[in-house]
Order: C-alpha cells, then sequence, then structure tokens
C-alpha cells in the first residue's frame, strides 16, 4: 500500500468533511462520516510502515472497530470490546506452523 497516498487521501477527507460541517447548506452528517473516515486511516497511516509486525488478529480487531466508529459512533465502547474480544480470538485460534500438512489422497 502507498503511504503517501494514504495520507493524502486521509487529509483529503478531513479537509472536505470540515468544509460540509462549516457551510450552512452542507450535509453536516457526511461531513461526521468522512472525518471519523479520516481518523480510522490516519492511524493506519501511523501503523504503516511497522505493519508487517503487526498479527493479522489486531488488524482484525483494527476493522472491527473501524466499522463500528464509521457505522455507528455512539456504539464506540461495544466496538472496542467486540475488538479485543475478536483478536483476542485471533490469538489464541492462530494457526499451527511447523506441522505436517493433510494426506491429499
Amino acid at each position: 500500500m502507498n503511504r503517501m497516498a494514504l495520507g493524502i487521501f486521509s487529509l483529503v477527507l478531513f479537509v472536505s468533511g470540515v468544509v460540509l460541517m462549516l457551510l450552512p447548506a452542507g450535509d453536516e452528517n457526511l461531513g461526521g462520516v468522512f472525518i471519523r473516515s479520516s481518523v480510522v486511516l490516519g492511524a493506519i497511516w501511523l501503523v504503516l510502515p511497522n505493519a508487517r509486525q503487526v498479527p493479522r488478529s489486531v488488524w482484525v480487531g483494527v476493522v472491527v472497530l473501524a466499522i463500528v466508529l464509521i457505522a455507528a459512533p455512539r456504539l464506540v465502547l461495544w466496538g472496542v470490546g467486540v475488538a479485543i474480544v475478536s483478536s483476542a480470538t485471533g490469538f489464541i485460534l492462530k494457526p499451527r506452523r511447523g506441522g505436517r500438512p493433510p494426506d491429499s489422497q
């Protein structure tokens, strides 16, 4: 993923969200969605240089939390709880490595 493009896209979303919220004829709901989306993309932009070292189960938790934040920001505490549970489940149920593959017969 191109980090520069993600940062620019996040910045454009944030600026357009602020503009939509400040204009009298603008749609404040859409502006809020743009700002929340830019915050999530900005967080991903910050993590991107070390993204290969982050376990997949943590990424699942981040995606779940991002979906909850964008869809229903009032349920942020529930989203954090679901993200923690999904990440913990991913750590517990991680695939075994070094095992023998099953026979293909």
